[in-house]
């Protein structure tokens, strides 16, 4: 067993030694030039059998990377030669996938949300059902930004929350301006390699196109296309608006961060490598600790997170490819699994600006749990309010509503999946 991996994750000295002798069986052919990919991959599928869920699979997707191709084109021209060093590469891979290494780590990176992610044993790997999670969070900011460009629209900012708006007074002799729109700041709590916040990111162009936004000329900043923004209308100042187009609305602005100095050195890689490196923010600590140190209270827009959420007592029963290679940093949720959870849901809403969002993936028996948390934070604060109300206590010390309203979102197998928890405060 290998140095510092989980008890019963090592392969025997005999599955070490089938894998070897399996491919020595090929080196001879290889150096007299004899082999092709027809036959390496016939080898391949055949190593793994047993060993591999999806034999086939595996051994094109791991020739594929070691003769820097595409599947595609192993394929298309199973006679194509295959060099020494391509095959020494390939049986090394095929040793390891054969020892449960996950596929992702041995290629070294991960497909999430149409785009590739560098992910290594550092880092958890993106999995299917979090691009539910990606995909919620941008349909709430395409409705953030809907309404914000619907309010920039009337000339008005009386229906846009006060944490989005940018009130900073017009200097002696200029003309008195509506407020104009703050950033929306997006944090990615427990970022691991960043395919989540970088995701929403990349994505946004998207969003941007459907909410009737378009980058503005410098694109540096989102602007309306049809925005005419009133300015001088405030009461009292007489005289006819003034009013001029393309307003711009400024960009989303992203918060990485992550308790592992590891992962974010991976999520830093990611967002150089997808070109996002000058538009995100890495902060290392633990949960929400960090964006409290940043001075973030009630700021937020949006926290997207895929907390650690599995018992501490299931870690040990999960499939060999997650328990013997996946950081449990990024796995381990405590006892029941709810240390991450529940924190997020009791501490998210100081941190989150009025009508922020939590939107948060959980196990697949902990939406109750979840509901439970979420009832029983609005009974206290109601109570409180109640009790202050009666004036039984300063009303300086009544605990505010924490959450106005929670849904949940199905995955992929009908398990509800996702928490998307809005918190109190004036959005409509």
């Amino acid at each position: 067993m290998d140095a510092g991996r989980p008890q019963g994750c090592g392969k025997s000295d005999r599955d070490q030694r089938e894998v070897s002798e399996a491919s020595g069986t090929l080196v001879p052919s290889v150096r007299g030039g004899a082999l092709d990919v027809g036959q390496v991959l016939a080898w391949g599928r055949q190593t793994l059998q047993g060993k591999s869920e999806y034999p086939a699979r595996d051994a094109a997707v791991l020739l594929a990377h070691a003769m820097g191709c595409s599947t595609s084109d192993l394929y298309l021209h199973p006679e194509k030669h295959v060099t020494q060093a391509q095959f020494d590469e390939y049986s090394s891979l095929i040793a390891r996938r054969a020892l449960k290494e996950p596929i992702s780590y041995l290629t070294g990176y991960k497909e999430f949300m149409g785009l590739k992610f560098k992910v290594d044993a550092r880092v958890l790997i993106p999995r299917p059902e979090t691009e539910i999670l990606v995909e919620t969070c941008l349909s709430v900011i395409e409705d953030m930004l809907r309404d914000m460009v619907r309010n920039m629209m009337r000339g008005t900012a009386d229906d846009t929350p006060h944490h989005m708006l940018d009130d900073t007074p017009a200097a002696p002799g200029d003309t008195p301006r509506v407020p104009s729109p703050r950033p929306l700041t997006v944090a990615d709590v427990c970022c691991g390699s960043g395919a989540i916040g970088l995701s929403i990111l990349k994505h946004l162009p998207e969003v941007f196109a459907k909410a009737g936004v378009k980058p503005s000329p410098d694109g540096r900043a989102p602007c309306h296309e049809h925005i005419t923004v009133g300015v001088g209308v405030q009461p009292g100042l007489g005289g006819p608006p003034r009013r001029h187009e393309g307003t711009a609305i400024p960009p989303v602005r992203l918060v990485l961060t992550d308790i592992s100095p590891d992962a974010l050195d991976v999520a830093r890689q990611n967002a150089e490598r997808l070109g996002l490196l000058g538009q995100v923010e890495f902060l290392l600590g633990d949960g929400l600790e960090p964006l409290r140190q940043q001075g973030l209270r009630g700021k937020i827009d949006l926290i997207a997170s895929n907390p650690p959420y599995i018992p501490t007592g299931v870690i040990s029963s999960l499939d060999e490819e997650v328990r013997c290679y996946e950081p449990h940093l990024a796995l381990d949720g405590g006892n029941d699994g709810m240390d991450f959870v529940e924190s997020l849901i009791s501490q998210a809403p100081s941190l989150l600006a009025p009508g922020g969002y939590l939107i948060m993936e959980i196990g697949h028996d902990q939406a109750d749990k979840c509901r439970r948390l979420l009832a029983e934070a609005q009974h206290k604060a109601m109570i409180s309010r109640r009790s202050g109300s009666s004036g039984s206590e300063d009303e300086d010390t009544v605990e505010p509503l924490l959450w106005k309203d929670w849904r949940f979102i199905k995955d992929y197998a009908g398990i509800e999946r996702i928490l998307v928890a809005r918190a109190a405060g004036s959005c409509s």
